[in-house]
């Protein structure tokens, strides 16, 4: 790989990391905010066929999250499951670690003293979040294996007899331009 596209690579890997990240951040602070503020009083939509409580908001805000989450996965590519996966594990990672009995002075404790925020209700949210992300990648890679397959199974016999003339065309070319610029 030449310097410059491997510099491009790695501010392409970086770019897409801060902004999966952000959009990350963005949602599972988003999520706790309308957890948190949620008021039964103020935002009384009770009808007599339904009422909305708190868990509804977590789980709507969850699903629209993982939506968009699995929108930027069909944009970018499979890198983002990656991404989703890291961000899935550590959470979960994060809030087992913090069931067990905490040490004052351990580091975690400390970073959440110095942020002064609600770590571990960020980090369920983020886990939840990543979940219906996780869940809706594994539909949207269903469907595109699964049309792969049946196009693949349904290909008429004058698609496959071009696919096959084109890519043994394609080898062709690929061993001339091979055999031209070769010393010997």
């Amino acid at each position: 790989m030449t310097p410059s596209l491997k510099r491009f690579f790695f501010r392409k890997i970086i770019i897409e990391g801060i902004f999966f990240l952000g959009l990350l951040v963005a949602l599972s602070i988003s999520i706790k905010y309308l957890v948190d503020k949620f008021d039964l009083e103020i935002f009384n939509l009770t009808t007599p066929l339904m009422t909305i409580y708190k868990e509804d908001i977590l789980l709507i805000s969850a699903m629209i999250g993982g939506l968009f989450i699995s929108f930027f996965f069909k944009k970018v590519g499979k890198s983002v499951k990656s991404l989703n996966d890291c961000a899935l594990f550590f959470s979960a990672a994060i809030v087992l670690y913090k069931t067990y009995d905490q040490n004052p002075n351990d580091i975690l404790t400390l970073i959440e003293n110095a942020i002064d925020m609600h770590t571990l209700a960020l980090f369920k949210a983020m886990i939840l979040l990543c979940s219906f992300a996780k869940f809706f990648i594994s539909i949207l890679e269903f469907y595109f294996e699964k049309l792969a397959e049946f196009n693949k199974k349904h290909n008429t016999k004058d698609e496959l007899i071009s696919n096959l003339s084109n890519a043994i065309s394609l080898l062709r070319s690929i061993k001339n331009s091979k055999d031209r610029h070769s010393p010997f």
